[in-house]
């Protein structure tokens, strides 16, 4: 009966061992992810600000090409 609770207590303390070790391992694996995530957000961030400056850009090349259009057309014909 001594050798029976013996092998109990052990394979109680391997599956303790096995669940902590699963534990460890997905808490690697959810930092390495949340390090992932926060280099694809700052990626984007990098991205969107590019887009916007060349937005920005186009816009007040849009904005002073149409002042040139309404300059002409605002001194007439000639």
């Amino acid at each position: 009966m001594g050798l029976k609770r013996l092998e109990e207590k052990e394979n109680a303390l391997q599956r303790k061992r096995k669940r902590d070790k699963d534990d460890t391992e997905l808490l690697q694996y959810l930092e390495r992810s949340d390090e992932r995530h926060l280099q694809s957000m700052e990626a984007s961030r990098v991205v969107t600000n590019n887009l916007l400056e060349q937005i920005s850009t186009s816009n007040a090349a849009l904005l002073g090409l149409i002042g040139r259009v309404v300059a002409v057309m605002e001194a007439g014909p000639k």
